[in-house]
């Protein structure tokens, strides 16, 4: 509670010609009438990423002293009272993305009721400075799949050709990602337009039983391990599937008939940040192909 003179605070205080630093009324100081902020600053002003990141604003001052601080281009601000010193304050920065342009980050401190600044200014400012993103690359290649039969069996019910078993298909995945390299491809098959699909692993298979994660799927690269003379940068591998008429039992009839085979490939993880792989970004691409008898 500070004293006053009509409207205006008391400036200083004797007990006989000594100044007097302080009184207090029970544990409420009421002298001086204000409180003191030192300093507000960054802690680190060096140039901050595209990419965005947190920074702390600290404020020194005297316990009491009321302040409120902004931030543009970042969040964080707000309204204090300072509790100790110094007193860190977290302000946020976001991600400007790839084709960002480079800006400046300012948090301000405006004193509130009786605080002043040492100095006697009516602010502080920090500023620091975020850099523009780098754009984004494009990284030009291939990645295909085609589909052959080997041999086939058909049937035809109602009109309709179908697929029967034995059927045997080679399955060709190409790929040259262009600089860049994926984690892994995940292979698959999906027999589609059934007229007897049935619900079994065994109904197709593949001859890269070391390489499989189930008979109709199969993983190179990632903890599978590229083949022979492959990478995941660029490589070529003939995966052969055949439907089957009986499970790998020997004794259990499937006998699938489906209309066509849909046989995809998906690549992951191929482009990093700020880069795109044929124009396009994402987690993964798929190449696939489809057969009809």
């Amino acid at each position: 509670m500070p004293i006053n003179i009509q409207n205006a605070n008391i400036s200083a205080a004797k007990l006989g010609i000594s100044n007097v630093s302080k009184i207090f009324v029970g544990h409420n100081e009421i002298f001086p009438s204000t409180k003191e902020i030192q300093s507000a600053v960054f802690t680190d002003t060096s140039n901050l990423s595209y990419s965005g990141g947190t920074r702390v604003f600290r404020v020194t001052g005297e316990a009491g002293s009321t302040f409120n601080v902004s931030a543009s281009n970042g969040s964080g601000g707000g309204s204090y009272t300072l509790g100790g010193s110094p007193e860190d304050i977290n302000i946020a920065v976001s991600n400007t993305g790839c084709t960002g342009s480079a800006r400046t980050i300012t948090s301000t401190l405006t004193p509130t009721g009786s605080t002043v600044l040492q100095g006697g200014g009516s602010t502080f400012a920090s500023s620091f400075n975020q850099t523009a993103g780098p754009g984004i690359t494009n990284y030009t290649g291939t990645y295909t799949v085609a589909v052959t039969e080997v041999s086939k069996t058909t049937t035809t019910i109602n009109g309709v050709v179908y697929y029967a078993a034995p059927t045997v298909w080679d399955m060709t995945i190409t790929w040259n990602f262009g600089g860049l390299t994926a984690s892994y491809i995940h292979i698959t098959e999906q027999g589609l337009g059934m007229y007897n699909y049935p619900n079994h692993p065994d109904y197709v298979t593949n001859n890269l039983p070391s390489l499989t994660g189930g008979s109709s799927q199969i993983q190179i690269g990632g903890n599978s391990g590229w083949p022979s003379g492959t990478s995941g940068a660029s490589g070529s591998v003939t995966v052969r599937w055949t439907s089957n008429t009986h499970a790998s039992d020997g004794t259990t009839l499937l006998n699938p008939i489906i209309g066509r085979y849909k046989f995809s490939a998906n690549a992951y993880y191929v482009v990093g940040s700020c880069q795109t792989f044929n124009g396009s970004g994402g987690s993964y691409f798929n190449a696939n192909a489809t057969i009809y008898p």
